[in-house]
């Protein structure tokens, strides 16, 4: 890297063991140094705003997905009376649609189970709310 005129910036580094759950168990390692600079291994990390986990379930995502639209739409709704039916409608695209679009490929291999959770009924609000100007309650 120092070849490159590049620096390792150490506040954003993270590392990350990835693989099943018997083979993570026998890993003994809880760090890491590269190039003299010393990482822990961490559970989750984020990457362009999507969190991975060390199995690749996709479970941290979506939890931290449906806090952030149900913090939204929380707040969309006790401002609700003061917005019209146009703007309502593009404050829960914005918002929230948006949020379930950006990489929801990533999204495509979990399990039906993790499909039931907050997530849905984010994304059955945002419809509804786009399709009636009103929020869920």
């Amino acid at each position: 890297m120092t070849a490159n005129r590049l620096k390792m910036n150490t506040d954003k580094t993270d590392f990350i063991w990835l693989g099943s759950k018997h083979l993570l168990a026998r890993i003994k390692s809880k760090s890491i140094t590269l190039e003299a600079v010393h990482f822990p291994v961490s559970s989750v990390v984020t990457c362009l705003g999507v969190q991975f986990d060390s199995q690749l379930t996709s479970i941290s995502h979506v939890q931290c997905l449906s806090r952030r639209c149900f913090y939204h739409l929380h707040h969309l709704r006790s401002v609700r009376r003061t917005l019209t039916t146009d703007s309502a409608k593009a404050l829960v695209h914005a918002l929230i649609a948006s949020r379930l679009d950006y990489c929801s490929g990533v999204l495509y291999h979990i399990k039906t189970c993790h499909k039931d959770t907050a997530v849905s009924f984010a994304l059955c609000c945002a419809t509804h709310n786009a399709e009636s100007g009103s929020l869920c309650t």
